[in-house]
């Protein structure tokens, strides 16, 4: 999609809702009731930031609808006044602490014969379904067993949420070795399947069709990230008191309003290249997301 393509598409949206399923609803309530234990172990994983989340973190459909109607499917970028700004790699890094570089498997790959997939009966699981099993088994369960949902509950509500919160089959397995997460392409793997949606999205809407609805499935709260820090950092230094990487720690309690995003979207005064502090470039992640993004990789490594 072309910048004046994409003025057209912002256009055709205005009759539209979009919707998303980034909501870490259950993680949130689940994330009041954590033993000591149990976030020394959540923490020992790359997702341990997920601990902080808040049930009510969401992104609202105002700036969804309006990032969507700028995205730019050719340079996966969003059009800033006039010009296309790219989401990349580094955004997820850093938003979200995840390595874009390692081995990455098919999501959609349906896992039976594994030890988090034989907590279900169902042929489909959902994201109610594994807080309902945690809750209900909680002083049962082993402390890896709790680590294992816990995870992966964040990771199909929060990272790879979809429509009618179903899990995606190929998360059972990788979450039954907390230890072999790390080894995982975490960053191009949410980046992927974020991108996929944007872009058909992006087509819903250059094909204009008579669809009411546009869902966009995958951590679309990585926009609002995206936006913060490309359009509003620059008035928006908070104090980073403690340790507050990945960004979203930062970032979670700033709320962007709807009115706000609009006139962030219009200015002239925009951040293209993102930075890093030296705290962040201490960590091996950072330094391989800037390498990455630098020579033009794409997220398949």
């Amino acid at each position: 999609m072309t910048t004046q393509e994409s003025s057209h598409a912002k256009s055709f949206v205005d009759d539209k809702v979009f919707r998303h399923y980034c909501r870490p609803k259950f993680l949130g309530s689940l994330n009041k009731t954590l033993s000591a234990e149990e976030k020394f172990i959540i923490e020992s994983t790359l997702f341990g930031w997920l601990i902080v989340l808040d049930g009510k973190l969401k992104l609202s459909r105002c700036p969804l609808r309006e990032l969507c109607s700028r995205w730019v499917e050719r340079t996966h970028g969003f059009v800033v006044s006039s010009r296309v700004v790219p989401f990349s790699l580094l955004d997820v890094c850093l938003g979200i602490g995840l390595r874009v570089v390692g081995d990455k498997f098919d999501l959609e790959k349906i896992e039976n014969n594994c030890k988090s997939r034989s907590f279900f009966k169902s042929s489909h699981v959902t994201v109610k379904m594994i807080y309902d099993e945690i809750v209900k088994h909680r002083n049962e369960c082993s402390i890896d067993d709790f680590c294992r949902l816990y995870i992966l509950l964040g990771m199909s509500e929060f990272l790879f949420p979809s429509r009618m919160g179903l899990v995606l089959g190929g998360l059972f397995r990788v979450v039954d070795d907390l230890g072999e997460l790390g080894r995982f392409n975490w960053g191009g793997l949410v980046y992927d399947f974020l991108i996929q949606s944007l872009c058909s999205a992006s087509m819903c809407m250059r094909r204009k069709t008579n669809a009411t609805y546009i869902h966009v499935r995958g951590c679309v709260y990585l926009m609002q990230i995206w936006a913060l820090e490309h359009l509003f950092s620059y008035k928006r230094q908070m104090p980073r008191i403690g340790n507050r990487y990945p960004r979203i720690r930062h970032w979670m309690v700033v709320r962007l309003g709807d009115i706000e995003i609009a006139s962030g979207l219009q200015q002239n005064v925009v951040i293209v290249d993102l930075s890093a502090s030296n705290e962040e470039l201490e960590k091996e992640f950072v330094v391989q997301a800037f390498e990455v993004v630098r020579r033009g990789f794409t997220s398949d490594m």
